[in-house]
């Protein structure tokens, strides 16, 4: 017979671990793409499970894919091209190396290239100009868990993912950036692009 601290300590270990393997189950649901995801190549990581949308201020969305219809996009108060956008939220255990380099691969040899403004955000254009892929990888908090996705610590290092996919109506003028590189048909090397 147990005593009654046995008992207490058990009913403790036990409520944590439904709690653990609710949240376990809840993070590894499959990553959800929105609706007429527009190219069928490009997906999240083999191990990634579905994750928040995050807003430029850090705090999660309550949605893991986004569609965004066609809107206007003006420049100097006129409309210069017309957009519509497609997103996905998604956790992995890669790091963003791993992450850019796997959505490079998926990109060789199909003519796209690749701006990359900072470590963790990439941006790539498809060579006629009307796609644009942008990847991003956010540093979280080091207590990886939150009312959207129980995940428990260390399960990922530490991001949380966005992959968004834009297509514009008009090319886009991605050579005004002057650091375009195109992506090797390997996707190993990337040649610059002299604008």
């Amino acid at each position: 017979m147990w005593s009654q601290e046995r008992q207490s300590l058990f009913a403790v270990v036990l409520a944590c671990s439904l709690a653990l393997g609710g949240g376990w189950h809840h993070a590894h649901r499959p990553v959800h793409y929105p609706p007429e995801w527009p190219l069928e190549y490009v997906q999240a990581p083999p191990l990634a499970t579905a994750g928040e949308i995050r807003g430029f201020d850090g705090l999660p969305d309550v949605i893991e894919a986004e569609y965004r219809p066609w809107q206007e996009l003006k420049r100097d108060g006129q409309v210069s091209n017309t957009c519509r956008s497609w997103r996905i939220g998604f956790n992995t255990p890669s790091t963003f190396s791993e992450v850019s380099a796997g959505l490079e691969a998926q990109l060789a040899g199909r003519g796209w290239r690749v701006w990359r403004p900072m470590a963790e955000l990439h941006h790539y254009y498809s060579s006629d100009g009307h796609y644009r892929i942008i990847l991003i990888g956010r540093e979280k908090p080091t207590l990886l868990l939150s009312t959207k996705s129980c995940v428990s610590p260390g399960y990922f290092r530490g991001y949380a993912w966005q992959l968004s996919i834009d297509e514009y109506s008009q090319p886009v003028d991605v050579v005004r950036h002057g650091k375009v590189v195109a992506l090797d048909p390997s996707g190993e090397v990337p040649q610059v692009i002299q604008p």
